[in-house]
Parts: C-alpha cells; sequence; structure tokens
C-alpha cells in the first residue's frame, strides 16, 4: 500500500465561487492526481481528490474505525467449552 506525506493543506486552495465558475478546469486538475481544497466564508470546507484515491482513502479510515470498534470490546469470560455445552443440553433434555 502506498504511503503518502499528506500536507496541512491542498497546495491549490480555491474559493467555492471561484470553484463554481471554473468547475471543470478542477475537475480536470482533480482527475491529474491535484487535490483542491475549496473554502467557504475563507475556511477549508471540502477537500476534492480524484476518485480512486477518495475510494481507497475512505476503506481506509472504514478499516481505521472498525480496529478502533474492535479494540473497545472486552474480551468474552467464562465461554463454555463443547464438552460443557453437550452436557448443558443433556441436562436441559432431562428436564424435558
Amino acid at each position: 500500500m502506498k504511503e503518502y506525506a499528506i500536507p496541512n493543506a491542498a497546495p491549490n486552495t480555491v474559493s467555492s465561487k471561484q470553484f463554481q465558475n471554473h468547475f471543470g478546469e478542477y475537475v480536470d486538475l482533480v482527475k491529474a492526481n491535484t487535490p483542491i481544497t475549496i473554502t467557504r466564508y475563507g475556511r477549508p470546507a471540502v477537500l476534492m481528490i480524484n476518485y480512486a484515491d477518495g475510494i481507497e482513502a475512505y476503506q481506509l479510515l472504514a478499516r481505521k474505525r472498525a480496529v478502533e470498534i474492535l479494540q473497545q470490546l472486552k474480551p468474552a469470560q467464562n465461554i463454555p467449552t463443547q464438552d460443557e455445552l453437550d452436557q448443558m443440553i443433556d441436562d436441559e433434555r432431562r428436564y424435558l
């Protein structure tokens, strides 16, 4: 898997108005692997990256979140063995 250095801000930052007025040009840049930060009221609002990188980033985020959830789970305790389960079933059948 590739590793990338992620700068604090994408080098190509445009206002939402600029983006609207030059949509096609910015889409072409993004398709050519140039990320673009779109600002709204002077603050970063959207980061556009090409589709393949976006899918990869989304999958990495999903994996990271899954690992975090799994790490929060407490290990199960007192799990019966197969023999103990068989014995419990036999005991229950006697009462039926």
